[in-house]
């Protein structure tokens, strides 16, 4: 029996503690100040927020145009090194016909972009556009 009122007087007191008691009070709208003031708040992290979103694009569109400027130079160099030895040093890189797609990125810069030739040595203009970006 007394086990029975134990269980009994937990089971009170825990429901009790789980509901809180009778008399809490219970949670309020917001004023309008506060509503007005949390409605400039969203606003404001919208316009960060989109600015956040377009800075990453922007970097990501110049690192893809980075990125085919190095592949560019690379192979560049290893085509006109081959073009002056007397057997190619670099195999499969005998022509400038393998260069790799930029996505548009360096020609939303206005970058144009020097692809491998055996023509032209390579140079680092267009990595002197892509640093002079930022200044």
């Amino acid at each position: 029996m007394k086990t029975f009122i134990f269980f009994v007087a937990l089971t009170a007191l825990l429901a009790f503690v789980v509901a809180g008691p009778a008399g809490a009070a219970k949670p309020k709208s917001p004023t309008v100040a506060q509503f007005k003031a949390l409605s400039k708040k969203v606003t404001t992290l919208q316009k960060q927020e989109k600015q956040i979103e377009n800075a990453l694009n922007f970097l990501a569109a110049y690192d893809v145009c980075l990125t085919a400027a190095t592949a560019d130079a690379l192979q560049g160099t290893w085509i006109f090194t081959n073009k002056a030895a007397p057997t190619p040093i670099f195999p499969g890189t005998s022509t400038g016909t393998g260069s790799i797609n930029d996505l548009q990125a360096c020609s939303a810069f206005k970058i144009p972009r020097q692809l491998p030739s055996t023509e032209t040595a390579p140079t680092t203009a267009v990595f002197s556009a892509l640093t002079n970006i930022f200044s």
